[in-house]
């Protein structure tokens, strides 16, 4: 079976971290022997640990730093463009005061409602004939 130099790359990378089958392990000697650009990228991948090693045994977190960075990348997902937060506030008073309109308007109607004599609308929204013949009358133009 033969690998090509992708496989063997992820072959190279995970023989870092986990064991291989006597067969992957044969694959993977033999790539290293025949090809020089493998030798120097196992070379590279072990400097670099190495090198991650010995930083990160002179570095003290604290004791919940992981939970703070986990909670950082969680709240910066979570981040809002500005123009959907504009608008989206913008929506949201405008809600607010549709809300409080039709609020006062019910409170006016009841309240026309309950000073009235009789109940009819003209009552109710506080209209009266000569309203109605001031619109009819006005000139549109």
């Amino acid at each position: 079976m033969s690998l090509n130099e992708e496989q063997l790359l992820l072959l190279l990378y995970r023989s870092f971290d986990d064991s291989l089958s006597e067969k992957e392990n044969r694959l993977l000697n033999r790539a290293l022997e025949n090809s020089p650009e493998m030798r120097e990228e196992k070379r590279r991948i072990q400097e670099q640990r190495d090198s991650l090693s010995e930083s990160a045994g002179s570095m003290n977190f604290g004791p919940y730093f992981a939970e703070g960075i986990i909670n950082r990348l969680k709240a910066g997902e979570s981040r809002v463009n500005p123009g959907e937060l504009f608008f989206g506030e913008l929506f949201s008073n405008f809600k607010r005061l549709v809300a409080v309109t039709v609020l006062l308007c019910l409170v006016l109607i009841s309240y026309n409602l309950v000073i009235g004599e009789g109940v009819n609308a003209d009552e109710a929204l506080y209209l009266s004939q000569d309203t109605y013949q001031e619109i009819l009358d006005m000139p549109l133009f």
